[in-house]
């Protein structure tokens, strides 16, 4: 299926010299992107699996310099040239072996280096061009003192956007562009292109973006399939908080994993630890805790900010977050099931998609290189689901999952007295079911147009 990686894997082979480092969470495609694109475009590779190969592990784990590496390379019978690329994957394998060693003997790797740590001679040297890929490397590579900058691109990889989600369905460019030349007049879109792209971004919801479940979905529309694609990435994600969670927090960090779907479903969608079945849970600090879920790429965070003034990291507030799961799909099935999704889909029962929305726009937000997300909550002026710096222009952001009223407004009082307060801010979105128009500073727009709100 195609991916946007594929284009920027394009630009790095032709414009960059550096290394590469592919990260994110398990199953989002990494390695079936790179493996692809590397059969296609270079003359010779080879790809080193260290989830797979374990006598590679022993055989990279350690260098006494460059020019080891080059000995150890050999092995696997590379040739030198800029047509040739070594492709390192599942690279966590290796540093959390790496890590259990250090662990024993904080001397262990006295006088060597590591293979990322080589990555600066790599690139100087152009013998090879380099790729590493892996998941949970934010929780994986601490042991690594290593400066990416200037020899080493980094592409975070997500699911799947809801514009590739349209491309494995076969809708076609002219259309998107149709759509998008609507987004940028701000004008409605044709009555029926909108109600079949909002037939398609239900569908999406409710699948998500993981790859092998679109694919399942988009081959055989078979909901129990996708179901069990899912059940299965679910329970990687917890097998990975047993295996590289610190030992002491296991416990902790799967009952906060696990409560992501209902705390998202709660009321007011912020954690409150007191729901978490723990122990003492006033007396614990959560804040490693939600950042070994959020490094690991499997939950987003989007922090309260006190005004929605550039730079917004000036009145953040990391003690107040909502936390999102990576993948709006995973979500539905934690919340819905395989038969409340069917009936869904089916036109048979009506869902309060209020936590499913706002998954899906905070996936879509970070997805669309918005960086780290906020919201505002104000005990005087209320709470607006999202406020994001889009080239250092505020704008707030609003999600209803219902229809509008009689009057076709929604109520957004939060809103309307945000825009009323700070002078800054110049528009805001409302993205619902609702075909696009403008009330004033406020911009309605259908909810797919997500997908438009971009800085990458």
């Amino acid at each position: 299926m195609r991916r946007k990686i594929d284009a920027y894997l394009d630009n790095w082979k032709n414009k960059s010299k550096n290394c590469l480092i592919v990260y994110g969470a398990r199953q989002v495609g990494k390695s079936y992107s790179i493996d692809e694109y590397i059969e296609k475009n270079f003359d010779n590779h080879i790809k080193i699996d260290f989830s797979k190969d374990y006598d590679a592990i022993g055989v990279f784990e350690s260098f006494k310099g460059i020019g080891d590496l080059y000995n150890k390379l050999s092995l696997y019978g590379i040739k030198e040239g800029e047509n040739s690329v070594i492709f390192f994957d599942e690279i966590q394998e290796l540093y959390s072996y790496r890590d259990g060693k250090i662990e024993k003997d904080k001397n262990y790797y006295l006088g060597t280096t590591d293979l990322i740590s080589l990555s600066k001679a790599l690139a100087q040297d152009g013998k090879y061009r380099c790729i590493f890929s892996g998941s949970l490397l934010g929780v994986t590579l601490n042991s690594v003192l290593f400066n990416p900058t200037g020899y080493m691109d980094m592409y975070q990889m997500m699911p799947m956007d809801f514009e590739e989600y349209l491309w494995a369905n076969n809708v076609g460019e002219q259309a998107i562009k149709m759509i998008e030349d609507c987004f940028d007049k701000k004008v409605p879109v044709n009555e029926g292109v909108h109600n079949m792209m909002n037939k398609l971004f239900n569908e999406y919801v409710i699948i998500g973006g993981m790859p092998k479940a679109v694919k399942t979905y988009v081959e055989t529309k078979n909901m129990y399939e996708v179901s069990m694609v899912q059940e299965g990435i679910i329970n990687y994600y917890k097998a990975d908080i047993i295996k590289y969670a610190p030992k002491d927090d296991r416990l902790l960090i799967s009952e906060i994993y696990d409560s992501v779907s209902s705390e998202l479903n709660d009321i007011n969608k912020r954690f409150v630890r007191t729901h978490l079945d723990i122990k003492n849970i006033k007396n614990l600090d959560l804040t490693d805790k939600f950042l070994w879920l959020v490094d690991s790429g499997v939950a987003l965070p989007v922090y309260n900010i006190t005004e929605p003034k550039f730079p917004l990291k000036n009145s953040e507030d990391r003690k107040v977050l909502k936390l999102f799961d990576s993948d709006s799909g995973l979500l539905s099935y934690k919340l819905l099931g395989t038969i409340g999704r069917i009936k869904f889909l089916s036109g048979e029962i009506e869902v309060n998609f209020g936590a499913n929305f706002e998954n899906i726009v905070a996936q879509e937000l970070y997805a669309h290189g918005l960086g780290e997300l906020h919201y505002y909550n104000s005990k005087k002026k209320g709470e607006v689901d999202f406020v994001i710096d889009l080239f250092t222009t505020i704008i707030p952001i609003e999600v209803k999952s219902g229809k509008s009223g009689e009057n076709k407004r929604f109520n957004h009082n939060a809103l309307n007295n945000l825009m009323t307060t700070y002078e800054n801010l110049d528009m805001a979105y409302v993205l619902s079911k609702d075909n696009l128009s403008i009330d004033g500073k406020i911009i309605n727009l259908p909810i797919y147009m997500i997908m438009f709100i971009r800085k990458n």
